[in-house]
């Protein structure tokens, strides 16, 4: 007997609309004016040329073959597209567009009209077809207002592999340096007080990866799997060590690199050095939050 992987797909309880299943499978996507679209729904942006983004989404949409299904009903049904903060799981609706009248062509999205936490860090479009208006009751269609027929989810991330620190390979010199193992993944070494104002585009650490992996890297012959959960392992080693070297149990410095990851891990305001602390303390809940920030187990689901 033979054994064939299968693509995993979310079914929805709405089987009278099953025929706009797959409506927004042609969707295309770009992340500047004029460039080509692409079929992607993971990408990157990086920190400098974020005011130079403006996005792009190519629906291709058979506006009429919508209208056909939804019948007497489509007039009940809209498009809407959200734009939501991953880690906080707020949402702002950027626009909508009535199932009757269909969505254009092209949809675009600049850089100014995206929400504020969207320039700081990692966040999702998702265009979905919603009942936005009571129907009659009926099998195999939605009822409550909000339920969505079809969706399409694009996540933007903040590619780790950045100018913050340094990436270089791991080699025997520095493994036997530090007493490290011959098989090690990575090492840190920290290159400033983390608590310290300093230049953005300046490094405060040295990342050394094992050297196979970090020429793979390169090469772009890795899996965004295998991508993910380096970017995972990068931040914890770098928190990990924080840890061990620095007390941040006073106030963090606007500025600082402890005060950039910990806005990037969604933690701010007053309490924030307390709330650093607390996860220094408490190593699982650390790397769950690390987890979630760079949406690891999303990642490797995909495998």
């Amino acid at each position: 007997m033979s054994w064939t992987r299968t693509e995993p797909q979310e079914l929805r309880p709405f089987f009278a609309l099953g025929a706009l299943n797959a409506v927004l499978e042609n969707i295309k996507i770009s992340t500047r004016a004029g460039g080509e679209p692409c079929e992607e729904t993971n990408l990157f942006i990086e920190q400098p040329d974020f005011e130079e983004v403006v996005i792009e989404i190519i629906p291709n949409v058979e506006n009429k073959k919508v209208a056909e299904v939804l019948v007497d009903n489509t007039e009940s049904f809209s498009w809407i597209l959200v734009i939501r903060d991953p880690m906080k799981m707020k949402k702002s609706v950027y626009n909508v567009w009535e199932a009757s009248i269909g969505l254009p062509d092209k949809i675009v999205i600049r850089e100014d009209e995206l929400p504020k936490y969207a320039r700081d860090r990692d966040f999702d479009i998702i265009l979905s077809l919603c009942l936005s208006k009571g129907i009659e009751a009926k099998s195999g269609w939605p009822s409550l207002i909000g339920s969505w027929v079809c969706q399409k989810t694009f996540q933007f991330k903040r590619p780790i592999l950045n100018s913050s620190f340094d990436i270089r390979p791991l080699t025997e010199e520095i493994l036997e340096r530090n007493n490290l193992p011959k098989h090690s993944l990575l090492h840190v070494d920290l290159l400033v007080n983390v608590n310290e104002l300093m230049e953005e585009e300046d490094s405060f650490a040295l990342v050394y990866v094992s050297e196979k992996i970090l020429d793979s890297m390169r090469a772009n012959r890795t899996s965004g799997g295998l991508l993910a959960i380096m970017e995972y392992e990068i931040i914890c080693g770098i928190l990990h060590t924080i840890a061990e070297e620095f007390d941040i149990s006073g106030e963090i410095q606007k500025g600082s690199p402890i005060a950039r990851i910990a806005k990037q891990l969604g933690l701010e305001g007053e309490n924030q050095s307390r709330e650093l602390t607390k996860l220094f303390k408490d190593p699982l809940k650390l790397r769950a939050l690390v987890c979630n920030s760079v949406r690891l187990t999303n990642s490797l689901e995909k495998l």
